[in-house]
This record gives structure tokens, C-alpha cells and sequence, in this order.
């Protein structure tokens, strides 16, 4: 059986298969999972252009039968830089499915993004990682990512 993986911008075809990774990345993160909020959020993020998803599957053919199943995903979100006066891009999320992890998928999702950013003219590529999530730090300081010493990250979340 021979398998390759893809990264794709998503489509509106491809919103339930998203939906449903979402859904796992978000009970990883050991977050109560509410599915219908979940895809109201996302579907207003899509078809107002919000964010960019990039998508990553793995397509077998076995000679008999072919499938695609879907591996993981990256979100991006676009803001502006007033220094530089250009796009920068925010890597707000990265998920690779347990099963297709140590594959090479999140160096897919995460060279993809990098792309990305080059071909819309950014200034660049941002991205905050847990301090104890070593294997991200390994990712994205082997695909050129530095870590900022220079600012601190400030974050005040609003209670209702």
C-alpha cells in the first residue's frame, strides 16, 4: 500500500472533516469539547474570511481501493504590523492526530504556514508554545523559528 501526504487550504468541502479535528485537538488540550459551539465559531471564521486553515491528509491506495484520511491542521490568523506596515501571520494552532504523529505532518503544517506567510508578502510568521512543549520547541527552532527575548507576552482574559 502506498500512502502520500497533502496539505491543503480549506474548502467548504472539507468543513466536517475539520470540525472534527478541531474536536479532538480541543479534548487533547483537556478542554470540555462543546461540538455545536465549536462549529458555529468556525464556520463564522471561514465564511468570513478570518483565518486561513491549512489541512493535512494522507491518501492510500492500496492498488484496490483508495482513501483520505485527515491527519491534522494548522490555523492562521492574519494581523498588521505598524512598524513594518505589512501583514504578519499568527500560527495560532497546529494539531497532528495521535496516530500520525513522529510522521512528519506537523514539519508539513508547519513549513506549509511558513510558505504561507513568504507568498502573501508578511513580514513574518509568530507562534506562542507551551514552555514545557519541548517537541514544538524542537520543531520550530529546526525550521528557523527564534524565540523572542526581547518582549514579554502579556494576556488578560475577560470573565463573564
Amino acid at each position: 500500500m502506498t500512502e502520500k501526504s497533502e496539505i491543503i487550504e480549506l474548502e467548504e468541502e472539507y468543513l466536517p472533516e475539520f470540525f472534527k479535528l478541531f474536536h479532538n485537538y480541543r479534548v487533547s488540550l483537556g478542554l470540555h469539547s462543546v461540538p455545536v459551539a465549536e462549529e458555529k465559531f468556525l464556520t463564522k471564521r471561514f465564511h468570513d474570511g478570518d483565518f486561513t486553515v491549512l489541512l493535512a491528509s494522507v491518501m492510500y491506495n492500496s492498488g484496490i481501493i483508495e482513501y483520505t484520511e485527515y491527519a491534522g491542521f494548522a490555523i492562521l490568523y492574519p494581523f498588521f504590523s505598524t512598524i513594518q506596515l505589512k501583514k504578519i501571520w499568527l500560527l495560532n494552532d497546529l494539531f497532528v492526530e495521535k496516530k500520525f504523529r513522529h510522521q512528519g505532518i506537523g514539519t508539513l503544517l508547519l513549513e506549509n504556514s511558513i510558505t504561507l506567510s513568504e507568498k502573501t508578502d508578511s513580514c513574518g510568521l509568530v507562534l506562542e508554545t507551551l514552555i514545557e512543549s519541548f517537541g514544538a520547541k524542537k520543531l520550530v527552532e529546526k525550521r528557523g523559528l527564534i524565540r523572542d527575548n526581547y518582549t514579554y507576552g502579556y494576556y488578560r482574559e475577560h470573565k463573564k
